[in-house]
């Protein structure tokens, strides 16, 4: 049983050894989160769209803004005839340009509503862009916390590898059973594959991270941060006052504007358009000349309209509703984010002024027991796992201290620490 224990244990060492080296070579290139947002908004596929996107809006604008086109007529009457008004010889012929009279300045009013709309599309966009900048850092956090796993794996292997030489010494010396022999060597091939575990995440994590720019996810590399860096949170009243900068809040007074737009174009849909042509009209039987001019008006358009602005308005109406519950909703939930955020805080200083520096202490003093012969295996396990739990728990509460800060970021629309007093 020993010899096979062994045997893993020598190949599960092999294979880290290779990956850790593989993983934390000096020329894998490291990324901050400023070379992350920078690189995701240079190359996100997204982003780059959102060009085409503004070139639509702008057509759509000048689609708006032109007039309705100018019509040119011709007119034949009188011909193909029976009798005496056969053929062309008694034809009345009518050559004549006509255009469309837009009143209630309808093309102003359609002009507004385009531009509303792209108005509009474009905090779209920026929410987009708020998204997808938030979801790159919640990447980069990730391999934050997996880097942080691999180191404490890798120091937890160290240790079991120390307890294991000194295990195996005493049992030689005759001061241990064998038994305590298999237990060292199987502690120390736990430590070993929660190395390879944790280099595996951290690898998984480095691939979804390089992803976000169209990288290849087997390039190696590293991010470059302090993941334990808690700033202090600015009181929930400031972040109020920026909600406003949200998108999606900001998105509401320029639909207001859209609404309005619309309303003022449909209530001009009652006023009818006049069509007016005017030309020249030629007699065939006589040789002579004469202008034509005409002018027609649609009838009922006052009722036609109605509904639409009917419809408009009642729109205009619902939206203080709309954006009412918006924003209460946007706030109960940076409240709960912020309170979240400073639980967080306040544990993760609490894990490294308190928990991990008297852990730390405990599994020295347990180590220098074991090598002195004063303690068990069973006790110096106990005090590393201790240990390694707490450190866990720190890596944990830290990224999600930082995650629950890229979701307040995301609704304030800016960066934490520019909100900061």
């Amino acid at each position: 049983m020993r010899q096979v224990l062994l045997k893993v244990s020598l190949l599960c060492w092999g294979v880290m050894t290779w990956s850790a080296a593989e993983a934390q070579t000096t020329a894998a290139p490291q990324f901050s989160l400023q070379d992350v947002l920078r690189l995701t908004a240079e190359s996100d596929p997204r982003l780059r769209g959102q060009a085409f996107l503004r070139q639509e809006a702008g057509a759509r604008e000048r689609q708006a803004a032109l007039r309705p086109a100018a019509k040119l007529g011709l007119e034949a009457e009188n011909i193909l005839g029976t009798g005496s008004i056969g053929a062309f010889n008694d034809a009345e012929l009518t050559l004549s340009l006509g255009a469309t009279l837009e009143l209630s300045n309808k093309r102003a009013q359609r002009m507004a509503v385009a531009a509303s709309e792209t108005q509009r599309q474009e905090l779209d966009l920026q929410a987009v862009r708020l998204d997808i900048m938030a979801d790159a850092a919640r990447r980069f956090i990730a391999v934050l916390q997996a880097q942080e796993m691999l180191r404490i794996a890798a120091a937890d292997k160290v240790v079991a590898g120390r307890a294991r030489q000194i295990v195996a010494t005493r049992v030689s010396s005759g001061v241990a059973l064998p038994v305590e022999r298999s237990n060292a060597e199987v502690a120390g091939i736990q430590a070993e594959l929660a190395e390879q575990q944790a280099l595996s995440s951290l690898k998984a994590a480095w691939g979804r991270l390089v992803m976000a720019w169209g990288g290849a996810p087997e390039s190696s590399g590293a991010a470059r941060g302090d993941l334990f860096a808690a700033s202090v949170l600015p009181p929930f009243a400031g972040l109020q006052e920026l909600v406003e900068r949200n998108p999606d809040i900001a998105r509401f007074a320029t639909e207001r504007r859209l609404r309005e737009a619309a309303v003022k174009a449909a209530e001009a849909q009652a006023t009818p358009d006049v069509d007016v042509s005017a030309g020249v009209r030629r007699f065939q039987a006589t040789r002579d000349q004469a202008f034509v001019v005409s002018a027609a008006i649609p009838m009922g358009t006052v009722g036609r309209a109605a509904p639409a602005a009917d419809e408009a308005r009642s729109r205009l109406g619902g939206l203080a509703a709309e954006e009412q519950a918006h924003r209460q909703d946007v706030l109960a939930t940076l409240f709960g984010l912020r309170e979240q955020a400073a639980a967080a805080r306040m544990k993760l200083e609490l894990l490294q002024s308190g928990a991990l520096p008297a852990a730390t202490r405990a599994q020295e003093q347990a180590e220098a027991a074991f090598r002195a012969g004063r303690s068990s295996l069973l006790e110096l396990n106990a005090a590393q796992r201790q240990l390694l739990d707490l450190q866990r728990d720190k890596i944990g509460t830290a990224g999600a201290y930082h995650l629950l800060v890229i979701d307040i970021e995301r609704l304030i629309g800016q960066p934490l620490a520019a909100a900061s007093p």
